[in-house]
């Protein structure tokens, strides 16, 4: 048998640091507000796109919810220790799935938006079902509960519409 000839103390000393619980949460909390960001300005430019009055009216109330939403997580974030990010998500990944939205409105109009916007949808209610299973101190989970509300009705109501149902 080989015996280490480093203590338990040494290897404590080596290991990676631990991200403080602090340093997650604000991570977790500026990954929503980013994601915010990026509906906001999606939802913008759906409303301008869409033909359908009842379409342009879901987008434009979305973007009001997403802009509140960002306005409400960004103090959250600064107490939390973060720097709050104002600009959208780092990779950009969301604002891609938008972009295609102006793409694929040429040929298929208000069908493909509601397509697209859905599928971001999607992202938007992983992120926050990710966030609600977090342990986070009451407050901020009560805020997230009320806007993870909010995220699920209208990815709800895209996806009624994408599959041909009127819209709940």
């Amino acid at each position: 048998m080989v015996r280490s000839t480093t203590s338990a103390t040494d290897r404590q000393r080596h290991r990676e640091p631990q991200p403080r619980r602090s340093d997650r949460r604000a991570e977790l909390l500026n990954g929503l507000l980013a994601l915010n960001h990026d509906a906001r300005e999606g939802y913008a430019k759906a409303a301008e796109l869409a033909e359908s009055t009842t379409l342009k009216g879901l987008f434009e109330r979305a973007m009001l919810e997403r802009a509140a939403f960002a306005r409400a997580l960004r103090p959250l974030v600064k107490d939390a220790g973060g720097d709050p990010d104002d600009d959208g998500t780092l990779d950009g990944s969301m604002h891609r799935l938008w972009m295609q939205v102006r793409e694929k409105l040429s040929s298929d109009g208000d069908t493909a938006l509601v397509n697209e916007c859905e599928r971001a949808e999607d992202q938007a209610v992983k992120a926050y079902r990710r966030a609600l299973d977090a342990d986070l101190p009451a407050p901020i989970h009560a805020v997230l509960d009320l806007q993870a509300k909010r995220v699920f009705a209208v990815h709800d109501a895209l996806s009624d519409m994408k599959h041909g149902r009127q819209p709940t």
